[in-house]
């Protein structure tokens, strides 16, 4: 069969592109693979055998085409035919003046690769000259908020392209802009005579960031045409160069000869990693098409260029934000990058001794209407204190001691003492060369026994050779003879080993500090969580003098008003005034309940319960819920038996059902246990046991009482909040138990009678949650206080030629940092069963690999969620799709393989349709750059801009549907508005529509009395994927006491052992490396570092599948297929929310 068309398209696509989409190298494009490294590549990795051949063909074919075009141009060189200019679409315009043949000189380039490896620049000496910081400077507190500039107006004109055949739908019209907001772009632009060149440096070996930047700088020291020219260039220390001076003109080294002849490579000298030479190489892909981006963003009002909608700006921005990365300034640390963080603006986070927070911001370049803007935004993390390592396990507050050393492995640390003088002199010198800042710097590999209980053989050195004393010694004797015996050491803390497994170097715990500005990836601890929102949580105000005067300071750019050059790259300069543009305010709506009960939202978009509100559609208010209570150990009795009166009556008052009547309590067991040294928290099955046991109790003592009905909802009423134990309930009731469930919380109203009315209000809202999981709907939207215009009167009806609507909401989870190695992504897909946006069901997968975005069986769940459509409504529907949480690169492949998928499933099921499927899908995006901030006077009482406010111009896409809306009321901090992005519009729904409908649906989420911040249908699928997280605790949040994670451990080291011995039958199979003089082993080799990159890689690869699989076994182990893997009762509600 011939190959896919999207996928030929693809590899004509990425012929050129690195990393190689059949192999997966970063070294080199699938042009120039050989196929002799595997098929993990974007591209083939997914493919058959058949069309993996049959792609291999294709590549083949279009070289030739490509060969056959070279040969032609040059004949057209040789005859005086002028040049053909490359395509104006192109980001990257290819280069001129160049002969189309490269001018290989085979001599000098041999001569070149043969520099001997003593005349080489070695990336060890450039790292040597760096300073080392190891404590934070003095302490700077946050901008006042009076330090800001007023707004730069934007206001572009409402352009409306009649362009087809784009990507994506382009936008049709604006919304009818009634005020103004302040957003965090700021105007960047640049001298249009200067050209910008993109070099690349060929050859860099992968390994490590850090190494990968000392490989960059030590080829920007040793090139003269670099080195000579820092202030015309900016590098991002991976590979790529840019400059706005051509720096190939002043390259003296050899070209190379490629494989292609467009290609311009050149062949300086080599650098060295020790003894091992790194041949690097020079490239010049071209100049910016800077002429294209502009465009792009202000289109000509006469052009109507089909291409131009489709620009891949992407390359440009990169680019873009490499010269702009150029003039950080020396007052911040450069994480990522498009992140930094000020060394000052630390503070401290809680009661914790070894974290901190720091005040940092993003950056990133974005075309947006008639502007290039750049788009600043604050950012808080946690950072490791710059403490000793003895500090740090002294801190008990943070974190338990098992996971104070599991966060201390993979640190960097300092020694902090200095070694002593030595009277030999060649011995000296060694030692001065041990004291140097660099040579302190080590990574902690992990803790060992007791430092006093350790001793080693050690090396006696030599002017030829390093040999081993054959007594031990120990290991606090030699530190005190090698440092000094002023300095204190506890023999009875843990070694740490600053070495490898095998080859273990051991430093008291009080020689050794953390170094400063090194990030804390994983979860906060619980007690640490409530302290960072303070610091992260900042009004408007104050985010904004952030942004204005220390986030564009730590671009070195001034405080002074109006245009100015980046300090660094003067040909770009920027604007330090907000832009400040168009808004609409969506206006109000309201809340509608049964019969013609309706509530309008206030100011802060919430309304509340009050007057006896009867839910919209409660399909149990005639009967009586009989429902199980479990109580954690510490919860009151009052409290019991006031939370049953309380629940009773509001039951009643709702709607809800007829009567409430608990048929069976019990209190659950300790949730902690006694451990070796204090209590310790229960594992997550081992609180699954407690609850199962509990409830299998209170069936029993439901079957033997008189009731006439068993109880379908489980209650556990907790002390307090605790993640753990609601994990292990949810896992319980859904899965094993197939009982609706609820949990609630006695803190916050412990004391309280049953006639208090914050009580009645708290229970009033728990109501919600109740209807839900009876199958009802809670209210919808309407258009006025009548209760008129309701979502299924209007946007949602069958009405004329349009379908009714169905809304489906898709999302997808991910592992964080702390989680298993293998633990899967978790995939959801709800759609709507009704009319008025008030219900739907849900589906839940794995994803086949980790950490993959696209969902792999969206066919097979919007089956089932068209299938639970069907069984309520005869109609055949449209489709609204919102997906969450895909980047901008994923868009084409959703529209590709997501919309596909549920086109096909509608097909299969609605088979009497009469005409095709027709969708309109819309990404909302959460985390994002951009913030609104009110004109001074505009804003609600806590600074934000009211609920409501929408952006679709000026900092928007130049030709698509694009709008920010800020739907809700933020409660804390400054409201962050949600991206939506149309990716198609099959229902031809105006823009306007998509806006109000949206807006609409953030008032009818199920569980609160709010707007909520982006579209329920897609929050709906988030959640879902949240309850998946904790079925599988044991994965994403592991517990180091658990039988789980001990047997995780087990199987780690099991593959690596069996692993290991096929590596060391490798490693012993390549030359023997030279021991240099006076070392006490050899430099490894270029060939074992490989090696052992790949043995790595392949344990973790093994041990994912292994993990992966046994994931997929437990969520199957109660149902196999099915919506989920909950139990099946609980298909027909939303019984996740």
């Amino acid at each position: 069969m011939p190959l896919n068309k999207q996928i030929a398209e693809r590899i004509k696509q990425g012929l050129h592109a690195t990393p190689c989409i059949r192999c997966g190298n970063n070294d080199h494009s699938v042009s120039s693979c050989k196929g002799n490294k595997g098929t993990h590549g974007v591209v083939w990795r997914p493919l058959s055998l058949a069309d993996a051949n049959a792609a291999n063909g294709v590549v083949k074919e279009e070289l030739k085409k490509e060969m056959a075009a070279a040969r032609t141009q040059t004949q057209k060189a040789a005859s005086g035919s002028a040049t053909s200019a490359p395509s104006v679409t192109e980001p990257i315009l290819a280069p001129q003046g160049f002969s189309p043949v490269p001018l290989g000189d085979a001599a000098r380039c041999t001569e070149y690769e043969a520099t001997p490896v003593s005349e080489q620049l070695r990336i060890q000496d450039q790292a040597l000259a760096e300073e080392v910081e190891t404590d934070f400077p003095e302490r700077e507190v946050a901008p006042l908020k009076s330090q800001v500039h007023d707004g730069h107006p934007h206001k572009p004109k409402d352009r409306i392209s009649e362009i087809n055949g784009a990507n994506f739908p382009l936008r049709k019209e604006f919304s009818k802009s009634d005020s103004e907001v302040l957003t965090n772009h700021f105007e960047v632009s640049w001298n249009d005579n200067f050209t910008f060149y993109v070099y690349e440096i060929m050859g860099v070996p992968e390994g490590n960031k850090r190494k990968t930047r000392s490989i960059v700088k030590t080829a920007i020291q040793a090139w003269d045409f670099l080195n000579d020219n820092r202030d015309h260039f900016a590098t991002d220390y991976r590979k790529t160069i840019v400059a706005w001076k051509s720096l190939h003109d002043s390259i003296g080294c050899p070209r190379k000869t490629t494989t292609r002849d467009q290609e311009i490579e050149w062949q300086p000298r080599p650098v060295a990693d020790g003894d091992q030479p790194i041949r690097l190489g020079f490239k010049f892909h071209g100049t910016m098409n800077l002429a294209r981006l502009k465009n792009f963003v202000d289109p000509k009002p006469e052009s109507e260029d089909d291409a131009l909608p489709d620009f891949n700006f992407q390359l440009l921005v990169d680019y873009l934000n490499t010269v702009i990365s150029k003039s950080l300034s020396d007052d911040v640390v450069w994480t990522s990058r498009h992140k930094f963080y000020f060394k000052k603006g630390y503070q401290n986070l809680g009661r914790s001794r070894s974290l901190c927070v720091m005040r940092g911001y993003t950056y990133t370049i974005k075309p947006a209407m008639e502007k290039i803007v750049l788009n600043v935004n604050a950012a808080t993390s946690a950072f490791y204190k710059p403490i000793t390592v003895a500090e740090f396990m002294r801190d008990h507050l943070t974190f338990p001691e098992k996971e104070r050393e599991k966060r201390l492995k993979g640190l960097r640390v300092y020694i902090v003492p200095d070694r002593k003088a030595v009277k030999d002199a060649e011995e000296q010198e060694h030692v001065q060369f041990l004291n140097r800042q660099q040579k302190r710097i080590k990574t902690i590999k992990g803790l060992g026994d007791p430092i006093g209980n350790l001793a080693f053989q050690k090396p006696i050195r030599t002017r030829n050779q390093s040999q081993q004393q054959t007594r031990r010694t120990p290991v606090v004797n030699h530190m005190r003879e090698v440092f000094g015996s002023q300095h204190l050491i506890n023999t009875s803390l843990k070694a740490v080993n600053v070495g490898s497994g095998t080859d273990p170097a051991w430093y008291p715990q009080e020689f050794l500090r953390i170094l400063p500005y090194q990030l804390y990836n994983n979860l906060l601890p619980d007690g640490l969580v409530e302290s960072m929102l303070e610091c992260a949580c900042k009004t408007p105000d104050e985010i904004r003098a952030r942004i204005e005067s220390e986030g564009l300071k730590g671009l070195s750019v001034g405080p002074e008003r109006g245009t100015q050059p980046f300090a660094k790259c003067n040909v770009l300069t920027i604007v330090p005034n907000m832009l400040q543009v168009a808004s609409t305010n969506m206006g109000k709506v309201h809340v509608a309940y049964r019969g013609t009960t309706t509530k309008a939202p206030n100011d802060k978009a919430q309304w509340n319960l009050a007057g006896e509100v009867k839910f919209l559609h409660t399909p149990t208010s005639q009967k009586t819920l009989n429902y199980y209570v479990l109580t954690s150990p510490e919860v009151e009795d009052h409290t019991i038996d006031v939370y049953q009166k309380v629940f009773a009556d509001r039951i009643k008052v709702h709607g809800v059902a007829g009567g409430a009547r608990c048929v069976a309590r019990r209190r659950l067991p300790s949730h902690h246990k006694v451990g070796p040294i204090a209590w310790m928290p229960k594992t997550h099955q081992e609180l699954k046991e407690d609850i199962r046991e509990s409830i299998e109790r209170c069936k029993e003592f439901n079957a033997n009482a008189s009731f006439d009905a068993n109880a379908s909802l489980v209650v556990l009423l907790l002390r307090q909040r605790s993640i753990p134990v609601y994990s292990a309930f949810k896992d319980v009731a859904d899965r094993i138990a197939g009982l609706q469930s609820l949990c609630v919380t006695e803190e916050k109203n412990q004391g309280k009678q049953e006639d208090n009315r914050d009580l009645q209000q708290y229970f009033s809202n728990v109501m919600m949650k109740v209807n839900l999981k009876q199958g009802g709907r809670n209210h919808t939207v309407c258009d006025d206080s009548a209760g008129e215009k309701r979502l299924s009167e209007t946007t949602l009806k069958k009405q004329g030629g349009a379908r009714a609507k169905m809304i489906l909401g898709a999302d997808v989870t991910h592992p964080g940092g702390g989680s298993l190695k293998g633990c899967p992504s978790i995939a959801a897909l709800v759609g709507s069963v009704d009319l008025d946006g008030g219900k739907f069901l849900g589906s839940m997968r794995l994803q086949a690999e980790c950490k993959s975005e696209i969902i792999d069986e969206m066919e097979a769940m919007a089956k089932e969620r068209f299938l639970a459509w069907q069984k309520v409504s005869y109609d055949v529907p449209d489709i609204v799709y919102y997906r969450d949480g895909v980047s901008d690169e994923q868009f084409i492949q959703v529209v590709r393989k997501e919309l596909t998928a549920i086109k096909k499933a509608w097909t299969r099921v609605f088979t009497e349709a009469s005409s095709a499927v027709r969708m309109t899908a819309i990404v909302a995006v959460k985390r994002h750059g951009t913030r609104l901030f009110p004109l001074s006077g505009a804003g609600v009482e806590n600074g934000n801009c009211p609920a409501g406010t929408l952006v679709d111009k000026g900092i928007t896409s130049p030709f698509f549907s694009e709008f920010f809306l800020q739907s809700h009321h933020a409660l804390q901090g400054t409201a962050i508005p949600t991206r939506y992005f149309v990716l198609e519009n099959g229902i031809l729904l105006d823009d306007c529509e998509i806006q109000r409908l949206t807006y609409k649906l953030c008032f009818t989420y199920v569980r609160a009395t709010m707007g909520v911040s982006y579209a329920p249908p897609a929050y709906y699928a988030d959640r879902l994927c949240e309850r998946g997280r904790q079925y599988l605790r044991d994965w994403f949040t592991p517990n180091d006491d658990s039988e789980h994670y001990k047997a995780y451990k087990k199987s780690e080291k099991e593959i690596e052992e069996n692993n290991s011995r096929e590596l060391a039958r490798k490693i012993a199979a390549l030359p023997a490396a030279p021991i240099p003089q006076g070392q006490r082993r050899a430099r490894k080799s270029v060939d074992q570092v490989t090696l052992e990159r790949k043995h790595r890689d392949l344990n973790e690869k093994t041990l994912e599948a292994e993990m992966l699989a046994q994931a997929k076994n437990y969520m199957n182990e109660k149902r196999n297929g099915g919506c989920g893997p909950w139990h099946e009762s609980l298909d027909g509600t939303m019984f996740w929310m």
